[in-house]
Protein backbone atom coordinates (compact mmCIF):
# COMPACT_ATOMS: atom_id res chain seq x y z
CA UNK A 1 0.00 0.00 0.00
CA UNK A 2 3.34 2.38 0.89
CA UNK A 3 4.51 1.20 -2.07
CA UNK A 4 1.42 2.12 -3.79
CA UNK A 5 0.64 6.06 -2.60
CA UNK A 6 4.54 6.16 -2.85
CA UNK A 7 4.32 5.43 -6.44
CA UNK A 8 1.18 7.69 -7.07
CA UNK A 9 3.04 10.74 -5.21
CA UNK A 10 5.98 10.52 -7.86
CA UNK A 11 3.22 10.04 -10.40
CA UNK A 12 1.54 13.58 -9.47
CA UNK A 13 5.26 15.48 -8.56
CA UNK A 14 6.33 14.15 -11.90
CA UNK A 15 2.80 15.33 -13.67
CA UNK A 16 2.96 18.57 -12.29
CA UNK A 17 6.71 19.56 -13.40
CA UNK A 18 5.75 18.23 -17.14
CA UNK A 19 2.73 21.00 -16.15
CA UNK A 20 4.96 23.61 -14.96
CA UNK A 21 7.25 23.42 -17.67
CA UNK A 22 4.66 23.15 -20.14
CA UNK A 23 3.24 26.49 -18.64
CA UNK A 24 6.66 27.96 -18.85
CA UNK A 25 6.68 27.29 -22.45
CA UNK A 26 3.67 29.01 -23.51
CA UNK A 27 4.46 32.40 -21.40
CA UNK A 28 7.65 31.97 -22.98
CA UNK A 29 6.29 31.69 -26.78
CA UNK A 30 3.60 34.12 -26.05
CA UNK A 31 6.35 36.96 -24.46
CA UNK A 32 8.55 36.22 -27.80
CA UNK A 33 5.22 36.78 -30.38
CA UNK A 34 4.51 40.32 -28.43
CA UNK A 35 8.28 41.02 -28.81
CA UNK A 36 8.39 40.20 -32.19
CA UNK A 37 5.39 42.10 -33.05
CA UNK A 38 6.73 45.26 -30.90
CA UNK A 39 10.05 44.93 -32.98
CA UNK A 40 7.98 45.45 -35.97
CA UNK A 41 6.53 48.53 -35.22
CA UNK A 42 9.65 49.55 -33.76
CA UNK A 43 10.86 48.77 -37.09
CA UNK A 44 8.58 50.83 -39.40
CA UNK A 45 9.52 54.04 -37.26
CA UNK A 46 12.96 53.59 -37.24
CA UNK A 47 13.25 52.67 -40.86
CA UNK A 48 10.80 53.40 -43.57
CA UNK A 49 9.24 56.66 -42.61
CA UNK A 50 12.66 57.94 -41.14
CA UNK A 51 14.46 57.72 -44.40
CA UNK A 52 12.21 59.69 -46.07
CA UNK A 53 12.04 62.40 -43.33
CA UNK A 54 15.56 62.08 -43.91
CA UNK A 55 15.40 62.67 -47.40
CA UNK A 56 12.63 65.33 -47.50
CA UNK A 57 14.95 67.36 -45.39
CA UNK A 58 18.07 66.81 -47.56
CA UNK A 59 16.17 67.77 -50.47
CA UNK A 60 14.86 71.02 -48.98
CA UNK A 61 18.47 72.03 -48.14
CA UNK A 62 19.97 71.25 -51.19
CA UNK A 63 17.01 73.14 -53.25
CA UNK A 64 18.27 76.40 -50.99
CA UNK A 65 21.05 76.12 -51.59
CA UNK A 66 20.26 76.20 -55.13
CA UNK A 67 18.29 79.42 -54.64
CA UNK A 68 21.08 81.20 -52.89
CA UNK A 69 23.39 80.60 -55.97
CA UNK A 70 20.58 81.98 -58.30
CA UNK A 71 20.64 85.04 -56.20
CA UNK A 72 23.88 85.81 -55.77
CA UNK A 73 24.53 84.68 -59.47
CA UNK A 74 21.95 87.60 -59.82
CA UNK A 75 22.89 90.65 -57.41
CA UNK A 76 26.86 89.57 -57.02
CA UNK A 77 27.59 87.56 -60.74
CA UNK A 78 30.07 85.45 -58.18
CA UNK A 79 31.72 82.72 -60.51
CA UNK A 80 31.06 80.23 -57.89
CA UNK A 81 27.38 80.63 -58.20
CA UNK A 82 27.31 77.53 -61.06
CA UNK A 83 29.65 74.67 -59.21
CA UNK A 84 27.40 75.74 -55.90
CA UNK A 85 24.11 75.22 -58.23
CA UNK A 86 25.63 72.24 -59.85
CA UNK A 87 26.94 70.27 -56.50
CA UNK A 88 23.51 70.77 -54.95
CA UNK A 89 21.66 69.32 -57.78
CA UNK A 90 23.83 66.03 -57.69
CA UNK A 91 22.93 65.83 -53.49
CA UNK A 92 19.30 66.99 -54.38
CA UNK A 93 18.87 64.36 -56.97
CA UNK A 94 20.77 62.28 -54.64
CA UNK A 95 18.13 62.47 -51.87
CA UNK A 96 15.09 62.20 -54.34
CA UNK A 97 16.22 59.14 -55.80
CA UNK A 98 16.62 57.35 -52.19
CA UNK A 99 13.12 59.35 -51.68
CA UNK A 100 11.66 57.57 -54.80
CA UNK A 101 12.96 53.67 -53.39
CA UNK A 102 11.27 54.24 -50.42
CA UNK A 103 7.93 54.90 -50.85
CA UNK A 104 5.57 53.23 -48.04
CA UNK A 105 2.57 55.30 -47.89
CA UNK A 106 -0.15 56.03 -50.31
CA UNK A 107 0.40 59.76 -50.81
CA UNK A 108 4.34 59.22 -51.30
CA UNK A 109 3.86 57.84 -54.42
CA UNK A 110 2.09 61.15 -56.62
CA UNK A 111 4.22 63.54 -54.25
CA UNK A 112 7.47 62.38 -55.67
CA UNK A 113 6.35 62.33 -58.64
CA UNK A 114 5.34 65.79 -58.78
CA UNK A 115 8.73 66.95 -57.29
CA UNK A 116 10.73 65.26 -59.75
CA UNK A 117 8.58 66.76 -62.54
CA UNK A 118 8.87 69.97 -60.81
CA UNK A 119 12.78 69.67 -60.35
CA UNK A 120 13.17 69.10 -63.59
CA UNK A 121 11.47 72.52 -65.00
CA UNK A 122 13.73 74.71 -62.38
CA UNK A 123 16.90 73.06 -63.76
CA UNK A 124 16.19 73.95 -66.97
CA UNK A 125 15.34 78.09 -65.57
CA UNK A 126 18.82 78.72 -64.49
CA UNK A 127 20.64 78.46 -67.94
CA UNK A 128 17.88 80.85 -69.09
CA UNK A 129 18.39 83.64 -65.92
CA UNK A 130 22.00 83.46 -67.04
CA UNK A 131 21.54 83.65 -70.81
CA UNK A 132 18.75 86.48 -69.81
CA UNK A 133 21.49 88.08 -67.66
CA UNK A 134 23.77 88.34 -70.66
CA UNK A 135 21.46 89.48 -73.22
CA UNK A 136 18.84 91.53 -71.51
CA UNK A 137 20.41 93.11 -68.61
CA UNK A 138 20.16 92.06 -64.31
CA UNK A 139 16.87 93.69 -64.44
CA UNK A 140 15.08 91.31 -67.26
CA UNK A 141 16.82 88.73 -65.72
CA UNK A 142 15.79 89.32 -61.79
CA UNK A 143 12.06 89.99 -63.12
CA UNK A 144 12.74 86.33 -65.01
CA UNK A 145 14.05 85.21 -61.41
CA UNK A 146 10.69 86.60 -59.29
CA UNK A 147 8.41 85.44 -61.94
CA UNK A 148 9.02 82.35 -62.79
CA UNK A 149 12.10 80.53 -60.64
CA UNK A 150 10.99 81.80 -57.42
CA UNK A 151 7.34 80.41 -57.64
CA UNK A 152 8.86 77.23 -59.12
CA UNK A 153 11.33 77.05 -56.38
CA UNK A 154 8.60 77.05 -53.72
CA UNK A 155 6.56 74.96 -55.32
CA UNK A 156 9.12 72.16 -55.08
CA UNK A 157 9.89 73.11 -51.55
CA UNK A 158 6.25 72.84 -50.68
CA UNK A 159 5.86 69.53 -52.31
CA UNK A 160 9.44 68.26 -50.15
CA UNK A 161 7.61 69.58 -47.14
CA UNK A 162 4.58 67.68 -47.59
CA UNK A 163 6.97 64.58 -48.10
CA UNK A 164 8.36 65.29 -44.90
CA UNK A 165 5.20 66.01 -42.91
CA UNK A 166 2.93 62.93 -44.21
CA UNK A 167 6.00 60.65 -43.45
CA UNK A 168 6.14 62.50 -40.12
CA UNK A 169 2.19 61.84 -39.18
CA UNK A 170 2.78 58.09 -40.18
CA UNK A 171 5.74 58.18 -37.71
CA UNK A 172 3.33 59.30 -35.04
CA UNK A 173 0.81 56.70 -35.97
CA UNK A 174 3.47 53.91 -35.64
CA UNK A 175 4.53 54.84 -32.73
CA UNK A 176 0.80 54.79 -31.12
CA UNK A 177 0.87 51.43 -32.75
CA UNK A 178 3.66 51.00 -31.00
CA UNK A 179 2.76 52.30 -27.44
CA UNK A 180 -0.41 49.89 -27.74
CA UNK A 181 1.51 46.75 -29.02
CA UNK A 182 3.65 47.53 -26.11
CA UNK A 183 0.58 47.97 -23.55
CA UNK A 184 -1.56 45.02 -24.72
CA UNK A 185 2.21 42.96 -24.52
CA UNK A 186 2.47 43.49 -21.13
CA UNK A 187 -1.20 43.34 -20.08
CA UNK A 188 -1.42 39.59 -21.97
CA UNK A 189 1.80 38.30 -20.58
CA UNK A 190 0.91 39.41 -17.35
CA UNK A 191 -2.94 37.44 -17.63
CA UNK A 192 -0.98 34.27 -19.48
CA UNK A 193 1.47 34.23 -16.14
CA UNK A 194 -1.01 34.73 -13.78
CA UNK A 195 -3.20 31.99 -15.47
CA UNK A 196 -0.28 29.59 -15.71
CA UNK A 197 0.68 30.56 -11.73
CA UNK A 198 -3.22 29.29 -10.83
CA UNK A 199 -3.24 26.26 -12.91
CA UNK A 200 0.30 25.12 -11.19
CA UNK A 201 -1.68 25.14 -8.01
CA UNK A 202 -4.43 23.13 -8.95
Amino acid sequence: MWYVNLKSLRTKILFGYLLLLLITMMVSFWAIYNFMRLREATNNIMVENYRSVVAAENMVRALERQDSAELMFLFNQQPESFTIFIENEERFLSWLNRAEDNITINQEGPLVESIRENYTGYLAMFPLLRESYEKEGAETARQFYFNEILPQFERIKRNCQQLLEINQEAMVQANDFASGAARWATYSTAFVSTAAVILSLL
